[in-house]
């Protein structure tokens, strides 16, 4: 009895690291972009969850329903604020070169932006792509990464449970 409760937190856990590895490459903006095929974000997400779930430790509350429930939803609210963040930097990004390119003459010439499938104007594209380089010259994905192994070391929303007099 003791090894299918070890093999069931076990199971668990790599859900629970696979769930949120999974959100993080649908939801955030470098790879939840339509051209980013979807069976390819299924795959890394689960070999991050491969990676990361011998490594983890961290403990889980008791696995009722609800508790199940609200580290999914804390989970999914987690990583869409994350990325919401991202999101709004990216549009500042690409209102800071729309600007410039009005400020240039080049307000009126527009190209199709692959992402989100808009017309956007060229410098507004151009300052978007040299962010985007940067981004990965300077290792950024690799502190993406660091970031996902970090939430859930320093995560505290499974520390407490639903439980009757366990609200403190």
């Amino acid at each position: 009895m003791e090894i299918l409760q070890i093999l069931e937190k076990n199971i668990y856990t790599f859900f629970f690291i696979f769930y949120r590895t999974l959100l993080l490459f649908f939801l955030f903006p470098l790879f939840g972009v339509t051209f980013f095929p979807t069976k390819l974000k299924i795959i890394i997400s689960l070999v991050f969850a491969l990676i990361l779930a011998p490594v983890l430790t961290f403990k889980l509350p008791p696995l009722t329903d609800v508790n199940v429930v609200r580290i999914l939803v804390s989970d999914f609210i987690f990583i869409f604020l994350i990325s919401l963040i991202f999101r709004i930097i990216l549009a500042g990004i690409q209102l800071g070169g729309e600007l410039v390119g009005i400020q240039m003459g080049f307000g009126i010439s527009q190209t199709i932006d692959p992402i989100s499938g808009f017309s956007m104007p060229v410098i507004s594209q151009f300052v978007y792509i040299i962010f985007l380089l940067l981004f990965f010259s300077f290792d950024f994905h690799h502190q993406l990464i660091y970031f996902l192994y970090e939430s859930f070391e320093k995560d505290t929303s499974r520390k407490f449970s639903f439980e009757r007099g366990n609200w403190h």
